[in-house]
């Protein structure tokens, strides 16, 4: 639990938590904060997140994600499906929001 807390309050990014609808082995996100990467990459609330740089989320924990994404300067790139089920490949480069 406590990973997924910090996940949902990432100032870098945007809220992740895992899917319990479309699979057990993606993230959903939650929300994207205006003028985020997130939202300048085009994710959006509902997409899940399949891959990041190839490996599944499940794999690596919602920690380690977040401990990833609060990096700044790094490009990740992430397989997402939307909720219309079109998959897509958005790059994402994390940065510093204040």
């Amino acid at each position: 639990m406590r990973g997924e807390r910090a996940a949902a309050y990432s100032p870098r990014i945007s809220a992740i938590e895992p899917a319990r609808l479309q699979s057990q082995y993606s993230q959903n996100i939650t929300l994207t904060l205006a003028h985020s990467p997130a939202e300048e990459a085009g994710l959006l609330k509902g997409d899940a997140v399949l891959t990041i740089d190839g490996k599944p989320p499940f794999t690596l924990g919602l920690m380690e994600i977040y401990r990833m994404f609060k990096q700044e300067g790094r490009e990740f790139r992430l397989e997402v499906r939307r909720k219309n089920k079109q998959s897509l490949e958005i790059k994402l480069k994390t940065r510093r929001l204040i």
